[in-house]
């Protein structure tokens, strides 16, 4: 009786055996498929969310040192931006023209090199020639105001969208955020400057068509960007400079120049843009967050711009320098004396092919645009 119970185990544990044997193939391949499934379908979700989540980087040049004037906005749009898309976009700025040097920001953004820069239209008179009649004296904003200054911003904005001529010269690039910065002033080294009158003589740094006043007035103009004032003036090669009382604190002008005069001359049109195949990749939602958050930090750049004019004005007095404000007599006569100005204006830019028609047109409507966004800066 032992040996058949013995054998009936026997039996029962050879048949358990190969029913496990039996069954446990298909399931090993059962298994597999299972896993080269799940590890494809793992794939493919990896690889759809890469893609919807892809990060895309914009290197963002600007001119001013880290954190200056209008590069404040700059600073905070980065990490701004990427908040706004959840990270799809990563923001890499790039202050005092570390990555681009100046006067290649338009031909870096255009040819996608830098995706995105701050430049302005005084860099490229002949890229902007009508737009640069924002840019004559008399004819910008005093910047004393964060509302004025975004005023000003709108001003070029609606100048932009109505006017088909100077859509044209934008045409290589996006322009997503103007960026006007605080007006030149004069400043000088041995004498103060308090009319045209005074420009007999004397050797003057800047750009734009102000430099033309100085020449219509028996004075040297000097070609010079801000950043080169102080060395030109402490070795004589220029006598004084149109400069923001902003940038007298970004270069230490207060201890080279002896004299300021607080009299408004144009202002430079600055713009942020952006290169565009860059910008028609992002797709519409992306585009209106972009302009969105350029529209928040244009704010910020203006807070920054106006701190920096103030903290100007501090540090002259601070110094032991003298600030000039004209009479409102003497304030009106540099206004009168801008038609040099104008004229050059025009003068270039019939060189560049404009007709007098074109130009009449340009001028009259920016300066109906001004009137109309100069009033909303100084409403209560």
């Amino acid at each position: 009786m032992k040996r058949i119970l013995v054998f009936l185990v026997l039996i029962l544990v050879i048949g358990a055996l190969v029913f496990t044997s039996c069954s446990s193939q298909p399931a090993s391949t059962t298994s597999t498929t299972t896993s080269k499934t799940t590890t494809t379908t793992a794939s493919s979700t990896t690889t759809a969310s890469t893609t919807s989540v892809a990060v895309r980087t914009i290197k963002l040049s600007y001119t001013m040192p880290k954190g200056k004037s209008v590069g404040r906005g700059f600073d905070w749009f980065g990490p701004a931006f990427e908040a706004a898309t959840n990270g799809r976009y990563k923001v890499e700025t790039y202050p005092g023209g570390s990555l681009v040097a100046v006067r290649t920001e338009y031909d870096t953004t255009k040819s996608g090199a830098c995706e995105m820069n701050y430049t302005s239209i005084g860099t490229y008179p002949k890229q902007f020639p009508l737009s640069m009649v924002t840019q004559v004296p008399s004819l910008g904003f005093p910047k004393d105001s964060v509302k004025m200054a975004i005023a000003s911003n709108d001003a070029f904005w609606e100048f932009v969208r109505t006017t088909p001529e100077i859509q044209n010269e934008l045409k290589e690039v996006t322009l997503v955020q103007p960026a006007i910065i605080a007006p030149y002033k004069l400043i000088a080294k041995s004498a103060q400057i308090k009319s045209v009158a005074d420009f007999k003589g004397l050797k003057v740094g800047g750009t734009g068509h102000q430099m033309e006043m100085v020449v219509a007035n028996g004075g040297a103009k000097i070609q010079q960007i801000p950043p080169d004032s102080y060395l030109n003036m402490d070795k004589g090669v220029t006598d004084a400079a149109f400069v923001t009382f902003g940038q007298v604190d970004d270069f230490k002008l207060y201890g080279v120049a002896n004299f300021y005069l607080d009299q408004d001359f144009s202002s430079a049109t600055g713009m942020v843009i952006m290169n565009t195949t860059f910008y028609n990749s992002m797709g519409s939602a992306d585009q209106k967050i972009l302009l969105d958050t350029w529209k928040k930090a244009q704010e910020v750049s203006a807070q920054g711009d106006l701190d920096d004019q103030i903290l100007g004005r501090k540090n002259i007095l601070a110094a032991g320098k003298s600030i000039y404000k004209p009479t409102a007599a003497e304030a009106t006569a540099w206004a009168s004396q801008a038609e040099p100005a104008v004229q050059a204006w025009r003068n270039d830019s019939k060189a560049l092919g404009a007709s007098d028609q074109i130009l009449d047109s340009i001028l009259a409507k920016w300066k109906t645009i001004r009137a109309k966004y100069l009033a909303i800066g100084m409403a209560p």
